[in-house]
């Protein structure tokens, strides 16, 4: 059964790809029915998903989401949305989500991670239908993005900007297990003074698809623009309240037992008591099968305001300059039944793990423009006060964990962290051979300083600190003719180190004292093709990436004979692919996508964990399907439009000795909808319906929610998340 499923794969590629294959980018891009994925004259590959594609997704879907049908992106959640941040997991030619850059509007976003200490997951950053374009970098960013994080490609998006014209918008949308969602957005129009602005705001709640959790969602964005001849002005605010019931971790093992489906206790009070206490029904014959919930909270202020300005009569010359701001208060909590027992006499009590950031920061670009000849400079400076602390609460209560815990009756740990980055970038630009040719040369130079003080527990306290003066980038991109280019790239990046509970100062301090780590370093190498014409626009692309010192969380015994979990280098990573695209528009209204992902990333090094070696050279990282494929059908006369598109994931390991792994599948969704202007009042109306899962599919959604282990020959380690099932959404929407 598992090879039938894999034929269509074949045969999809053989039909997809029956052209010539290449690539596109991001501010040239070349739209296609709704999406634009080819930019012509990169020197590496970047590709972009338009406002237009992201409205025809199911609204209120992550944007990253929707980038899941670009080559080389692999991303799973186990809510339809994939808004859950818990269970969110996104990989890019083999790095991981922690491992990318991230911005809106130039203001950085961190590494994305779920408590991440200098930064925020897009969701928490703006309302999502106020976004215009997201812009993926696969490879690797350029060199004025303000990233520390990005070893692999970045992530960039563009807010939409206000409308010219006064006038307002609404959508409601609802959806399986009581999903609403309304959203309301006035543009003031242009003034006279060449400033347009708009407001929007966002409620969004419902019911868990499994169990008994709810989730809701409270958002306000803001934006201003002022253009005065060659100059602009934007002011951006964003406040956002998430409260999510997040779903349990489940094994191979527990499927077979519990079934698809299994969750938490929530709202079933009595049972998990009993289970705390050892006593168990159904089939469940351990503590850890589930909890009685486990949630996410957060609370975030995101700003941003830069100046765009000409320093020459003709814009040749230009400075663009911004600052931003952000305040954030997150909290995980998780009521396990084998805590310690709380002080009202409940058998377990509430852990809750509570975060505090904020940071400021300034970016600053200046650009020479010359005949044939372009000169950039920039510097990004960015500090970053951040807090954790891990306390118990009393579970005096049959609660639902969507309320910010108090009065905490112990505290374990409790760290806060000052982390500084500067970072200068240089880059120079060449146009050769009349225009056909393009020669990008520059380098960059970050450093981070974090600090860090131990208020509560035996963690360590200390300074370390990530730098390196030159990290290059090259890049060349050239015209064959009219419809055909090449390009070669070759980039060298740096991770910094992280603040926070699962960075370097999780140790003890002795352990801390006695190591020395290095900072994760990456070189990539790419080339690539493009084809275009208006009917058949296609790419590919050939990688090789060096990861190295990868760091990785170990029992590490040292001199001083203590043992304990603590981050290690660990070795060497190889990632080498093959990316392809095509976008063929046969007739008129009809576009049929195709995206192919072969990538075989491996770790290069075996590791000792708590004296042992761990044998995992030539084995495949974990996570990473070598193959991908999507396809999917687009249908828009601009009155009536629908598509239909299907992902093949392949098979993943979830051990690091690639014992154990999930099968392969495929998921496919559906939308369909009708839009209209100038009736039944409205100047513009459209009615949408959104399936996802189509065929209702069982599978293994994100893997490593739980982290991952070496072995698990029974597939008893509870690591991943179920995948949802089949989910409609239908939406109207209304603009006067």
């Amino acid at each position: 059964m598992q090879g039938f499923r894999f034929r269509p794969l074949y045969a999809a590629i053989l039909l997809g790809f029956a052209y010539p294959v290449c690539a596109q980018e991001a501010e040239d891009a070349v739209q296609t029915e709704d999406i634009s994925v080819f930019g012509q004259g990169e020197v590496r590959q970047v590709q972009n998903i338009t406002r237009e594609d992201l409205q025809k997704s199911a609204p209120g879907a992550n944007p990253i989401k929707v980038l899941d049908k670009l080559p080389g992106v692999h991303f799973q959640s186990a809510d339809p949305l994939g808004t859950n941040e818990w269970s969110s997991r996104l990989t890019v030619r083999g790095f991981t989500q922690q491992y990318l850059g991230y911005t809106l509007d130039d203001i950085p976003l961190g590494d994305s991670a779920y408590a991440a200490h200098n930064g925020l997951s897009i969701g928490r950053a703006i309302i999502a239908e106020n976004i215009g374009r997201v812009t993926l970098s696969q490879g690797a960013g350029a060199l004025g993005t303000p990233s520390t994080s990005n070893l692999g490609g970045t992530v960039s998006f563009h807010s939409d900007d206000p409308e010219n014209a006064f006038g307002a918008r609404a959508a409601l949308t609802l959806g399986t297990d009581n999903i609403r969602r309304a959203h309301a957005r006035l543009d003031t129009g242009n003034f006279a003074s060449g400033t347009k602005a708009y407001i929007s705001a966002l409620r969004q709640e419902g019911d868990n698809w499994k169990g008994g959790g709810k989730s809701w969602l409270n958002q306000f964005t803001a934006k201003a623009v002022n253009i005065s001849g060659l100059n602009r002005f934007n002011l951006f605010l964003n406040h956002s309240d998430r409260r999510e019931t997040d779903y349990q971790e489940i094994s191979k093992e527990m499927v077979n037992r519990l079934g698809w489906g299994w969750d938490n206790y929530y709202p079933d009070w009595e049972r998990a008591i009993n289970a705390a206490n050892g006593i168990y029904t159904g089939n469940v014959n351990q503590w850890d099968d589930a909890y009685w919930t486990s949630t996410t909270l957060r609370t975030d202020g995101l700003w941003g305001s830069s100046a765009d300005l000409a320093l020459d009569g003709n814009g040749n010359v230009r400075l663009k300059t911004g600052i931003y701001g952000q305040h954030s208060r997150a909290e995980g909590q998780w009521w396990a039944l084998k805590s310690i027992p709380s002080p009202s006499g409940t058998p377990f009590s509430i852990v809750g793990r509570t975060y505090h950031t904020e940071r400021y920061g300034l970016t600053s670009d200046l650009t020479w423009r010359l005949e044939n000849q372009e000169i950039k400079a920039g510097v990004w400076f960015e500090k970053t006060n951040h807090d954790w602390h891990q306390s118990l609460y009393d579970a005096d209560h049959p609660g639902s964990g969507l309320s910010y815990a108090s009065h905490p009756f112990v505290t374990m740990n409790k760290q806060d962290f000052v982390t500084k980055t500067r970072q200068f970038y240089f880059q120079d630009t060449l146009s050769f051979l009349e225009g056909r040719g393009k020669l990008i040369l520059g380098f960059k130079s970050p450093h981070v300083d974090i600090d860090a003080k131990t208020k509560v527990g035996s963690r360590a306290a200390g300074s370390i600190t990530a730098s390196d003066a030159f990290l290059p980038q090259l890049g060349i991109n050239y015209q064959l003719g009219e419809r055909h280019e090449v390009f070669a790239a070759y980039t060298e990046n740096m991770r910094a180190f992280t603040a926070g509970a699962w960075g370097p100062f999780m140790v003890e301090q002795a352990v801390f004292d006695a190591t020395d780590l290095e900072a994760e370093t990456s070189k990539t190498h790419e080339v690539g093709y493009r084809y275009s014409t208006p009917s058949l626009k296609a790419s590919a692309a050939l990688y090789f990436t060096e990861f190295r010192d990868r760091l990785q969380v170990v029992s590490h015994c040292i001199q001083l004979e203590q043992c304990g979990s603590t981050l290690a280098n660990v070795g060497k990573v190889e990632s080498k692919g093959f990316e392809a695209a095509l976008s063929w528009r046969p007739v008129r209204y009809l576009t049929w996508f195709n995206a192919l992902t072969f990538n075989d990333t491996r770790y290069q090094s075996d590791y000792t964990d708590g004296g042992n070696v761990a044998h995992i050279r030539g084995k495949r990282v974990v996570d990473l399907p070598k193959f991908l494929f999507n396809t999917e059908i687009g249908y828009d006369t601009g009155v009536w439009f629908a598509r239909l598109g299907g992902k093949y994931t392949d098979k993943r390991h979830y051990t690091f000795s690639n014992d154990a792994s999930v099968p392969g599948f495929w998921v496919w969704d559906v939308g369909a909808g009708y839009r209209q202007k100038n009736v039944l009042g409205f100047a513009e109306m459209s009615v949408q319906l959104n399936v996802t899962n189509l065929f209702d599919k069982h599978y293994f959604g994100p893997l490593g929610t739980n982290g991952y282990v070496l072995n698990d020959p029974g597939g008893t380690f509870p690591t991943a998340e179920e995948g949802a099932p089949r989910q409609a959404f239908l939406t109207f929407n209304g603009k006067f």
